[in-house]
């Protein structure tokens, strides 16, 4: 199937009413029901809501890093940051894929043609970590095989960093994180210390699963506005595995 351009907003408005004419009753104990992310996929797209939750999200942990930055000297502190949905809008994919099964093989093939975009609020927040003396660590679950067509995408969009650690192998991002803060390979750079993690899912930060949300007075649901920052992404992640509630 070819890679289109990017679509039209009408065109994604239309699929959405295509396929939202009918509904269906959910058991409230039945696993999670079908996402075909066709209104996920319109908001993403199109609404004030996600531009003005990123800029908001973003401005946020700008703030929050100042006070929690390190007095010690430049480049010995770190945030860490996923890419897919995080600082990059894949969404041209997933409507070019919309009716589709996710595969990892589409999905690198639409890697490899360089055309996500920098999110709202993206940019700037990476420049002022960089101004803060902080350094950037992208850990992402795209496979080393696109790692190269991340980082010239990255480049495209003046996303500045200092370390993308793609998936080798385990999708589980917990060693990359030790590494980054221990200075050991798969990282580049020395130790550092992690002052903030972003991401668009919760396995993004650090020991963190979906099943953290069974206990409502979980403490590590504080940390989320301190330096956990997580960005809004309704179309898909770990979430879709959960049952019905």
């Amino acid at each position: 199937m070819p890679w289109p351009g990017r679509a039209t907003r009408a065109t994604t408005v239309l699929l959405a009413l295509l396929l939202t004419g009918c509904t269906a009753v959910v058991r409230h104990d039945a696993p999670a029901a079908p996402h075909d992310g066709t209104l996920a996929l319109l908001w993403t797209r199109t609404s004030a809501e996600h531009r003005a939750l990123f800029l908001q999200i973003f401005d946020h942990a700008a703030s929050r890093l100042s006070e929690l930055r390190p007095r010690a000297k430049r480049a010995s502190w770190g945030v860490i940051l996923d890419v897919d949905e995080t600082i990059f809008d894949d969404s041209d994919f997933r409507l070019w894929r919309l009716g589709h099964p996710y595969e990892e093989g589409a999905f690198e093939e639409w890697c490899t043609h360089e055309r996500a975009r920098a999110l709202p609020g993206a940019q700037r927040f990476l420049d002022y970590v960089h101004a803060l003396g902080g350094r950037i660590v992208l850990v992402t679950n795209r496979s080393e095989r696109v790692c190269e067509h991340t980082r010239a995408n990255l480049r495209r969009e003046n996303l500045r960093y200092d370390a993308l650690l793609c998936r080798r192998s385990s999708k589980d991002k917990n060693e990359r994180f030790l590494a980054v803060q221990s200075g050991r390979e798969p990282s580049p750079l020395p130790p550092l210390e992690i002052v903030m993690w972003l991401g668009d899912n919760i396995e993004d930060f650090p020991n963190l699963k979906q099943a953290h949300l069974h206990d409502p007075n979980d403490p590590v649901f504080a940390r989320f506005g301190r330096d956990f920052f997580v960005l809004p992404n309704p179309v898909y992640g770990s979430w879709l595995k959960n049952p019905m509630r």
